[in-house]
């Protein structure tokens, strides 16, 4: 009988403490504005110090950013014109869902409501760089001519 009941404490305690989670990195957030006014229409391309581009990272209407679960190190930002979205097809969708993807869409449709200047649209020009750490930041970028 002690033998089962140490077994059973073993194995609650090996699932217990199954695998960590892999670590991958902090999140930044903040603002991004030019003139006072909030860059929006854009997606922020983080970039690796050798030049690595990772997945864009969208800017919300009030020029508000989120960069996340990217591994610590120094990365330079890119300020691009947000890709033309398509109108993605639906057909056989569960209309939840479809609502639901719909409604993520039209978030992500964000006219640009001001222009910036082009050498933060470009990896060679840009000055933007953040340091991501495992600690959360907020970081805000004032663009200059």
């Amino acid at each position: 009988m002690r033998q089962l009941v140490a077994c059973s404490v073993i194995i609650v305690f090996a699932i217990g403490c199954g695998g960590k989670k892999k670590d991958v990195g902090g999140a930044v957030s903040g603002t991004i504005k030019y003139k006072g006014q909030p860059v929006n229409g854009a997606s922020l391309m983080v970039y690796s110090a050798k030049g690595d581009k990772s997945v864009p990272f969208p800017v919300s209407q009030e020029g508000e950013y989120h960069i996340t679960d990217m591994p610590d190190g120094d990365y330079k930002l890119v300020v691009q014109p947000a890709p033309v979205m398509k109108e993605m097809s639906t057909k056989g969708m569960d209309p939840a869902k479809e609502a639901e993807a719909k409604a993520r869409l039209a978030q992500l449709k964000t006219t640009p409501t001001i222009k910036f200047p082009d050498k933060y649209k470009k990896f060679e020009t840009t000055d933007l760089k953040v340091t991501i750490t495992k600690q959360q930041q907020t970081i805000d970028f004032d663009l200059k001519d």
